[in-house]
């Protein structure tokens, strides 16, 4: 879905309704940049948010790692770029943000249970001042 929507749409995206972001982070190592679609999740505050859950894989996603380190990226959705700062949101937050999450795709809470076993990520992407 990805490739055949130019990078515009993911299933879960389109099912949704959300955007794709093209999140483009440093790594952690080795300090490159490393490009990521993820899908955008409207917060409370007007903002986007992104989950970490890596569809409830095992492994916490290196993009979260990227954010730690370094939170500054560029995120690109549609015809939109806006050079953020990823804010990671303290946990008694997130829950307005997984609800959102999860009326609009109700996977995201299979990928949230499944995924119990470690702390998934979630942060706001907060536009800086151009």
């Amino acid at each position: 879905m990805l490739r055949s929507t130019g990078g515009r749409w993911t299933a879960t995206a389109l099912v949704a309704g959300f955007p794709v972001l093209w999140l483009t982070t440093t790594g952690a190592r080795p300090h490159q940049p490393r490009e990521v679609p993820l899908v955008g999740i409207p917060t409370p505050a007007r903002n986007l948010a992104v989950l970490g859950t890596n569809r409830g894989g095992e492994r916490t996603p290196g993009w979260v790692h990227n954010l730690i380190a370094h939170p500054e990226a560029v995120a690109v959705w549609r015809d939109n770029r806006a050079e953020v700062t990823a804010v990671l949101v303290e946990p008694e937050a997130q829950e307005p943000i997984w609800e959102t999450a999860i009326a609009a795709y109700p996977n995201f809470a299979n990928y949230r249970s499944m995924a119990a076993h470690r702390t998934i990520r979630v942060f706001e992407l907060l536009a800086r001042p151009a």
